[in-house]
């Protein structure tokens, strides 16, 4: 399923990291063409691989399959001798368990495409509601073992809602760099067919947070009991929140601008866990803000509070460019 494709992808990125020579003189590059993107990865090349690595004897053996007029390709991977360390280092890179400083992002429809992008410290959000977030992925993290015993899916939910420029989208890049995980990106209004979402969502992995943009798109009207696309798409989605397609070790995080728009079903609690309206920010934040770029306060005189952090974001620029400038 696409679970193990993705995990097949960060098998070969192990290999490639190893910097072995072995390695390096027996991979080719693959090219993937999809929505219009083409994207490569590293790939080693079929056969039987035999070499030291920190210690520990890796014998590799890659080859392909014919079975039922489909066409798969297997990698098996043996470890002897001093397993510990390598077997720690192919962990992190299955499960994308990284101590890097940047966050790995998924912006679109294709799993195949990343970016790499700076984390987000939460200590250059101020927001006040940030602390709250906090708070909720903190006992999150603590009550695995709770999950695991009641045999429920480790996984949660948020809901941020407001009006535009408040800081929503930093939040987010924050969350995911608090938690370590890869964040992907699913703007639901593209997806037209309840299958092309499932595809999607198949793609996910463990230790990922899950961010659903304009979910005010499902404006369903249950008094006509019709049942269209839109319906469809919308009960995928409920059922990845929570039922059949939920994936463990998740966050799903959805955004809108309209939450008295959202369908009941959509928002009920157990699909998110904590619902909250993210608002322009109070006079003392916004000094904490100007001070974290090295401005002078008097900035703020003549302004009203609270203020919407975006635009005093583009006031705090404008200043430290001019004096650029000068």
């Amino acid at each position: 399923n696409s679970n193990k494709k993705q995990l097949y992808l960060n098998l070969q990125t192990w290999l490639n990291e190893l910097d072995n020579k072995i390695i390096r003189n027996n991979v080719t590059v693959q090219s993937h063409y999809k929505h219009g993107v083409e994207t490569s990865h590293k790939s080693l090349a079929f056969g039987n691989y035999k070499f030291f690595h920190n210690g520990s004897l890796v014998m590799i053996k890659k080859e392909r399959i014919e079975n039922n007029f489909e066409i798969a390709e297997n990698l098996k991977i043996t470890i002897m001798f001093n397993i510990k360390s390598t077997i720690n280092s192919l962990e992190k890179c299955l499960y994308n368990i990284t101590d890097k400083n940047t966050l790995t992002v998924y912006p679109t429809r294709d799993v195949w495409y990343s970016i790499e992008t700076p984390k987000r410290s939460f200590s250059t959000i101020f927001n006040s509601e940030k602390y709250k977030i906090i708070n909720h992925l903190d006992k999150w993290k603590s009550s695995k073992d709770y999950y695991a015993k009641r045999e429920l899916v480790y996984k949660t939910g948020i809901l941020l809602y407001g009006i535009h420029g408040t800081g929503k989208s930093s939040i987010i890049k924050a969350m995911a760099s608090y938690l370590g995980f890869n964040l992907h990106v699913i703007n639901v209004s593209e997806y037209k067919e309840p299958t092309q979402l499932i595809n999607r969502l198949t793609d996910i992995t463990p230790n990922s947070l899950v961010v659903f943009e304009e979910i005010d798109c499902f404006v369903h009207n249950r008094e006509t009991g019709e049942v269209d696309e839109s319906s469809r798409v919308l009960a995928v989605l409920l059922n990845f929140l929570d039922g059949i397609y939920s994936i463990q070790d998740c966050v799903y995080v959805a955004t809108t601008n309209h939450v008295d728009r959202l369908d009941e079903a959509l928002i009920r609690d157990g699909r998110f866990d904590l619902k909250l309206e993210i608002k322009n920010i109070d006079k003392d934040n916004a000094i904490k803000m100007v001070e974290s770029f090295g401005e002078d306060v008097d900035c703020l005189e003549g302004l009203e509070f609270p203020i919407n952090p975006s635009k005093l974001q583009n006031i705090i620029l404008k200043l430290s460019k001019s004096e650029v400038i000068k």
